[in-house]
């Protein structure tokens, strides 16, 4: 469909174990791929942890998100 997408609000609580976390970034992104902000993510006992939030921008649904190095 088109712009504005319905999409309930869900959160999900997002650790993965990784070789040197601490490097990682993690974006949300926009429908066409570009980055929309940086997600706050932290590292515990060497496992990357953030949350995947729909409602993390009230204007629009978030349900994209990239992880760099």
């Amino acid at each position: 469909g088109l712009p504005p997408y319905v999409m309930p609000r869900a959160q999900a609580h997002v650790s993965l174990a990784l070789e040197r976390p601490e490097q990682m970034k993690v974006y949300a992104l926009e429908t066409d791929g570009s980055r929309r902000g940086v997600v706050p993510a932290t590292v515990r006992a060497g496992v990357l942890v953030f949350t995947c939030d729909t409602a993390r921008d009230p204007t629009q649904a978030t349900y994209l998100y990239e992880i760099v190095r």
